[in-house]
């Protein structure tokens, strides 16, 4: 196993660990041949020789090294030596997280916010572009940095679970199998059908609205919790939970969290588009105006759907997800963990691969 002091490959010198999961570790590297700090994540033992793994892990070296754009963290080698493990070589972000900054400022200035959000769809729409989907979207894996110009400079990382829409090595999540944080998946993820760019912008959408407001659109104490409120329940508009908040935004974040794909944006271009115009319409001026189209009506809340229980396949299911966890040896806490009052809105992001459970490890995070 890796660790501070040790060479890979001839090739990088690692400092320190920053990060780590149930499958791999992060740590922060120099590159020898350019004398450049880099972050390094490799795949821990004995999970390097699972042949599905490897393949997911080549195939987030591929997918994150073919989209060319600013907003997205590149991957700049994959190497996997004889004797070793394999491991991806990225650029250092030295910054934090999005989740930090929700944590510090609470609910955000919408004004701060939408240029987050607005960077976020942009390095989307460039990987929706290039057939990829990233599927695990969430505060934690989105990174701020400061730059002469921009205060809030978002970099995307971690595609470790990224949907290859058309792979040329064939698919590796089956149908049915759930992939994703609870509290970010959207519908279509937790039944197991296949994703689209749509099932990023419905996690855009989770994203805006916990920024806004504090709170996740469909929250609970652990994961099953959130699941269930994800399928049985209305989430609380946010002109209720912010008052002050413009109905016209309101509606831009809730038609992204439309449970039906259909009814979401087309694109994350589209929704970029119409957080661009709220906040020329707000400010007077945002960079450069585009083409316009029309802003998405106020969205009204659909009537309250009858009281029911989940039904006993689902209790059932959600009852045995646990054992299943621990006999599998993946995140076994991942659906029984409480979450502290404090951490209500962040909590439980722990991506879920089922039936196999799999963490993936934090990105490089400054320390504070």
């Amino acid at each position: 196993m890796p660790k501070p002091g040790d060479v890979l490959a001839g090739r990088v010198h690692i400092s320190r660990q920053i990060g780590q999961g149930g499958l791999a570790q992060v740590f922060e590297a120099e590159q020898l041949d350019l004398g450049r700090r880099v972050v390094i994540k490799t795949l821990r033992q004995p999970f390097a020789k699972d042949p599905v793994l490897l393949t997911r892990f080549r195939r987030e070296a591929r997918a994150a090294a073919c989209i060319h754009h600013p907003n997205v963290t590149s991957v700049s080698a994959l190497y996997e030596p004889p004797g070793e493990p394999p491991f991806l070589v990225m650029d250092l972000v030295d910054g934090e997280t999005l989740h930090d900054a929700f944590r510090v400022s609470g609910p955000m200035d919408a004004q701060r916010l939408i240029p987050i959000l607005m960077q976020l769809l942009d390095g989307l729409a460039a990987a929706h572009a290039r057939g990829i989907v990233h599927r695990d979207l969430k505060p934690r894996n989105v990174m701020l940095t400061r730059t002469a110009s921009i205060e809030d400079f978002v970099h995307i990382v971690d595609f470790g679970v990224a949907a290859v829409l058309h792979p040329t090595d064939g698919p590796l999540t089956v149908r049915g199998e759930m992939i994703g944080t609870p509290g970010y998946m959207a519908p279509e993820q937790v039944t197991g059908e296949p994703v689209t760019p749509s099932s990023d912008l419905f996690a855009v959408g989770v994203i805006a609205y916990l920024g806004l407001c504090g709170r996740l659109p469909f929250g609970g104490g652990t994961a099953g919790e959130r699941l269930i409120a994800l399928h049985y329940r209305e989430m609380p508009p946010l002109t209720e939970l912010r008052p002050d908040l413009d109905p016209a935004l309101a509606a831009i974040v809730h038609r992204a969290l439309e449970k039906d794909g259909g009814r979401r944006f087309t694109s994350a271009n589209e929704m970029a588009r119409a957080l661009r115009r709220w906040s020329l319409s707000r400010r007077g001026a945002y960079e450069s105006p585009a083409p316009a189209t029309t802003l998405p009506p106020t969205w009204v809340p659909p009537p309250p759907r009858p009281s029911k229980s989940p039904p006993l396949p689902l209790i059932l299911a959600l009852a045995l997800a646990a054992p299943l966890a621990i006999a599998l040896g993946f995140a076994s806490m991942l659906l029984l963990t409480r979450v502290s009052a404090d951490d209500q809105a962040t909590s439980c992001e722990l991506p879920v691969v089922m039936p196999e459970l799999v963490q993936i490890p934090i990105w490089s995070r400054r320390e504070r």
